[in-house]
This record gives C-alpha cells, structure tokens and sequence, in this order.
C-alpha cells in the first residue's frame, strides 16, 4: 500500500513539470505578432495608427488573423540574404514557407491598400 501510495505521491508532483514542458514546446513552436501600418494618420503627426494585422508563424509557415475589410494580403518576407513572398487569403489563412532561422523583415499589402510591416524572429 505504501508503494502505491508513493508512486502516486510521485505522479502528482511530476504533472505540472510535464505540463510546463508542454505549453512551453508549445509557445516556441506559435509565436505571434501585430504588424502595424506604416502609415501615418492624416491630420495627427507623431501618432501610431490604430489598423493593425495580426500574423502568427512557426517553422515553415505563416498565418494571418483578417480584418473585416480584408480578403487578401500578399506578403513579403526578407532579411539581407533572402527574401519570399507568398499570397495568404481568407480561405487559406495560412501560407507555408521555407524554413527561416534568424530576423526577418516582414511587409504586408492588403486588398484594401493598406501596407503592414514588422519584424519576426524564427
């Protein structure tokens, strides 16, 4: 009974190590980010714009969270070596990519004219 018991003991003291080890493998492999417009609000120099986008990737691909206003977004990703591009739309949110490693540059037009960019870090 003891030995049960104990292994039992053992069994819930190791749960929330597995589990951390999980959400984080699990953080690593998603990450995200918000793009925002580069663009400056008429009329208010100096204010950041209030349109973003929101991209989530991991190793070889990359998706997008649509505004209402937006159906399509083509998207360039580039460092100083290499650079990619790819269309993402409403029904395909998610482009697949080549496997990056280090900081990218990463520009986004939308349907609607309006240009997003950020930096990503795979």
């Amino acid at each position: 009974m003891k030995k049960l018991f104990f292994l039992f003991l053992i069994s819930i003291v190791a749960s929330p190590v597995f589990i951390a080890a999980s959400i984080n493998s699990l953080s690593e492999a998603q990450k995200s980010t918000k793009l925002i417009s580069n663009k400056k609000a008429p009329g208010r120099p100096g204010v950041p714009p209030h349109v973003t986008i929101e991209c989530y990737y991991g190793d070889g691909y990359i998706g997008f969270v649509f505004p209402v206003d937006v159906n399509a977004i083509s998207v360039t990703v580039c460092n100083e070596i290499e650079e990619w591009s790819g269309l993402a739309t409403v029904n395909e949110p998610v482009v697949e990519t080549p496997s990056f490693s280090g900081e990218y540059e990463i520009e986004c037009v939308a349907d609607n004219g309006h240009t997003f960019v950020g930096i990503i870090e795979y």
